[in-house]
């Protein structure tokens, strides 16, 4: 692998959550792609933390450390 390769094994994915396909986040998603739009980007965040079941706090703690790296 070296200095820059990654392992990468299905034990690692497991127990990874993910959540079920969705039509309406692929749609936003699709749109974001072509061209990027604040609104639609903030619509597309609540839904993944709507069906990830995110509480406010957590929500909060995601944003925060977001926010930092930038």
């Amino acid at each position: 692998m070296g200095e820059h390769g990654i392992r990468m094994k299905h034990t690692f994915f497991e127990n990874f959550p993910c959540i079920p396909f969705s039509s309406k986040i692929e749609s936003i998603a699709i749109q974001l792609s072509s061209c990027y739009d604040n609104t639609l980007s903030n619509r597309l965040d609540a839904l993944i933390e709507k069906e990830y079941g995110l509480s406010k706090e957590e929500i909060q703690t995601i944003r925060s450390e977001f926010n930092q790296s930038e």
